[in-house]
């Protein structure tokens, strides 16, 4: 072998060693492109992402793209652009991405446009396409087939102005979703066909910004949306009979329905069985009278379009205007005054017969009615008024609160004694000279009130019967006679009043002594135009104590060989001169 072979030998060898080596490195490299399973790249105005998972993200972009593909043009379009002179959009038929592999599609704002097929036939796409504010046209065909749920418009930041939409004919066919609103925040054009054969569709929304209804044949003029090219009335319309599932198409004003009915539809025009009128002229065709009681809202107008048997009640607040037609079995619901849960009553005596106990009623409007309360309650007044009276049953544990009484009393009837905890928290009571107390309690094993006022009644609270204990804490009563009336109570009996004011036309608290009663005074103002504490002396064998704490004032007390009058230490009491028994 000479030299020279060597040398070329040598060479030869080092040269496919390097060709190996780079063949090797490009597989390495391919074969981790395949392995991430990701494919990407740009295509006119935008780039795109289809992840391993199947999520297809689209993106505005400035690049030049990738692989120009054209239609008998030797230029390449952006996404929604119709070459010049052409009369139809078949120009962007071609999409670089694998569409059965889209599962999920994101559209990033910044895109402008969609172009004709772009995303038609995505057989495994699911769940919700949402739509940026961006994007002024959307192409002929290019959702059609595809299986998503949901279509959303994304709202027009707060500063921002959208441009008008401009959706192209057949944009939406052959879909399966069932509801379709278009943006109400700006100028909208629709051309024929958008929902051809989409028969899940149950309901759809043209809002008062709909500008423009285009019956177009085939063709997408983006240029000029207005232009038609003479296609037959009838059958090129938005919705029709191929929509087979719908319930309700809503139109922003009657204005709104003129201008999408303005091609000859028979399908629209003699559509549904009833409609519903909010307050700001928005109308809803609904194929029939059920359809409109869900739609309906307190205030809205349900107009009958022609005779109906259903039994359909409508919701409180709903004016129904028969227009001549019969509706027999068409109904107004009264409101609700108190509900348990979500579950709404007519009347506080339904939800108590209702309620099972430890249930908490709570009421959603005035009420005016005498209720009987049987069973272990809490009433929740939610601020509102009440007008009547509660009567307590025996043996029940009941709380209220956040009542307004308006002429209204809580007692519990005479000559009962099996007791009952009852809560009293966070009520008004207010009545004109009504000659009764605003509780009248009787029996019961414990009574709390917190956190009340009163005025106007006879008295506050009377506890004509054996109780074990009473505890009345920042309460405010102004009482025509008594504030508080404490009778017939047994041995060992207490009340306790703390931070309680009480200004009475006779007596701030009176009490007769058929037992052996504790009262705890604190921080109480006690002022009676007679006296300001009484002891009515109706049994001599029995002494009855009046322990003052903090601070208090009395306007006047009973001196009485039967009444101890304690002043703890670090007490102060301020009361008239001449008070011997406080010691």
């Amino acid at each position: 072998m000479t030299k020279q072979t060597k040398v070329f030998s040598r060479t030869l060898a080092l040269v496919l060693t390097v060709l190996m080596l780079v063949v090797a490195g490009i597989f390495v490299i391919t074969a981790g492109a395949e392995e991430t399973g990701t494919e990407s790249g740009t295509w006119g105005g935008i780039d795109w992402t289809l992840t391993a998972d199947g999520t297809l993200t689209i993106a505005p972009t400035d690049k030049e793209p990738d692989t120009p593909k054209q239609w008998n043009q030797n230029e390449f379009y952006k996404v929604g652009e119709v070459p010049a002179g052409a009369d139809n959009a078949w120009a962007n038929y071609w999409t670089p991405w694998t569409k059965s592999s889209v599962k999920k599609l994101v559209i990033e704002e910044g895109v402008t446009s969609i172009g004709t097929f772009a995303f038609m036939g995505m057989k495994n796409l699911g769940g919700e396409v949402v739509i940026p504010y961006t994007v002024t046209y959307i192409g002929m065909e290019s959702f059609k087939d595809s299986t998503m749920e949901k279509v959303t418009f994304a709202k027009v930041p707060e500063g921002k102005t959208g441009a008008e939409l401009c959706i192209a004919q057949g944009a939406f066919k052959n879909l399966i979703i069932e509801e379709f609103a278009f943006p109400d925040d700006r100028l909208v054009h629709v051309h024929v066909w958008a929902f051809l054969n989409s028969k899940k569709l149950k309901s759809i929304t043209f809002p008062a910004t709909l500008t423009g209804v285009t019956s177009a044949n085939h063709v997408d003029y983006l240029g000029d949306p207005n232009k038609t090219n003479g296609a037959g009335a009838g059958s090129s319309a938005i919705i029709n009979s191929t929509n087979t599932s719908l319930e309700a198409i809503t139109f922003g004003s009657e204005d709104v329905r003129t201008l999408v009915t303005k091609v000859d539809n028979a399908f629209i025009k003699g559509f549904g069985a009833a409609t519903v009128v909010n307050g700001e002229g928005q109308v809803t065709y609904c194929s029939t009278v059920a359809t409109a009681a869900e739609y309906a809202q307190s205030g809205d107008t349900v107009t009958l379009l022609k005779n109906t048997e259903e039994v359909v009640e409508l919701p409180v607040g709903v004016t129904l205007n028969a227009n001549g037609f019969t509706a027999n079995n068409v109904t107004i619901a009264k409101p609700s005054v108190a509900q348990i849960g979500t579950q709404g009553y007519e009347t506080l005596a339904a939800a108590i017969s209702a309620a099972t106990a430890g249930q908490t009623i709570t009421f959603l409007a005035d009420i005016n009615e005498n209720v009987t309360i049987n069973k272990n309650l809490t009433m929740d007044g939610d601020n509102h008024k009440y007008t009547g009276t509660m009567t307590l049953s025996t043996s029940v544990n009941f709380t209220v609160q956040k009542v307004k009484f308006v002429q209204g009393v809580i007692v519990k009837p005479k000559n009962t004694t099996v007791g009952g905890t009852y809560t009293i928290k966070e009520c008004t009571f207010e009545a004109q000279n009504l000659m009764s107390y605003a509780i009248d309690l009787r029996g019961t094993s414990k009574i709390v009130i917190d956190s009340c006022t009163a005025e106007g009644y006879a008295g506050f609270l009377q506890v004509p019967s054996s109780n074990t204990s009473v505890s009345v804490k920042n309460v405010e009563v102004d009482a025509i006679y008594y504030g508080f009336k404490i009778d017939y109570s047994g041995n060992g009996d207490a009340v306790i009043m703390e931070n309680v004011t009480v200004n009475a036309g006779e007596y701030a608290l009176y009490h007769s002594n058929f037992g052996t009663k504790t009262h705890v005074i604190k921080n109480c103002t006690l002022n009676g135009g007679i006296t300001g504490i009484k002891l009515w002396e109706r049994n001599t064998a029995y002494v009855n104590s009046f322990r003052f704490e903090g601070e208090n004032t009395v306007s006047s007390m009973t001196n009485s060989e039967h009444a101890v009058y304690v002043l703890t230490k670090g007490a102060t009491l301020t009361a008239p001169e001449g008070l011997l028994d406080v010691i």
